[in-house]
């Protein structure tokens, strides 16, 4: 079950995925939100690509017990659920609540788009780029000088305080690195 990572869990015996079908159907759901621009879209499938090692619905990384393409984290997405590993601690509860929602390709996107997305990303990065959001000198030259979509994901990898306040470049290096210009 490895071609691509670790599987979840909750992932069918001999499935195998198919890259083409898996980000049309993602396409399909995107296309569902009339609030995404055409480059909103074009960069949650980048996103896509890199969190989730090639649009794997069923991706899985066993330290965490991140899931699906978006590699949410169970203590990100439900309260109930104690930092760390979630499949580790709650074994019958992950398979039911939290692996099977989050390997739907339907109810991941909507979850990404409407509680990470909207107002974690897109809304600190409009914020910045409008001049709201003030940061050092160094910090903003250094952002402007980085692709929108690489800014974006080091806000979803660091967080918009990492990328504005900290001047943390984890994720921008990230995307560079998977996407060079």
């Amino acid at each position: 079950k490895t071609p691509n990572g670790p599987y979840a869990p909750c992932c069918p015996d001999g499935y195998q995925f198919n890259k083409l079908d898996i980000e049309n159907q993602v396409k399909t759901e995107l296309n569902k939100y009339s609030t995404l621009s055409v480059d909103d879209k074009q960069f949650i499938l980048k996103l896509i690509n890199i969190e989730s090692i090639g649009f794997n619905p069923y991706s899985f990384n066993k330290t965490t017990g991140a899931t699906g393409l978006f590699q949410f984290l169970p203590a990100w997405h439900d309260p109930q659920w104690k930092k760390g590993n979630a499949y580790a601690s709650h074994k019958d509860q992950y398979r039911t609540a939290w692996c099977n929602q989050m390997c739907n390709i339907p109810s991941q996107v909507e979850y990404f788009v409407n509680k990470w997305f909207i107002p974690s990303i897109r809304k600190p990065f409009l914020d910045w780029q409008s001049g709201r959001t003030k940061i050092s000198p160094a910090q903003d030259s250094f952002l402007r000088s980085c692709s929108p979509h690489a800014v974006m994901y080091g806000i979803h990898h660091d967080g918009s305080g990492g990328v504005f306040k900290q001047s943390k470049r984890d994720g921008i290096q990230i995307f560079r690195n998977k996407f060079p210009t």
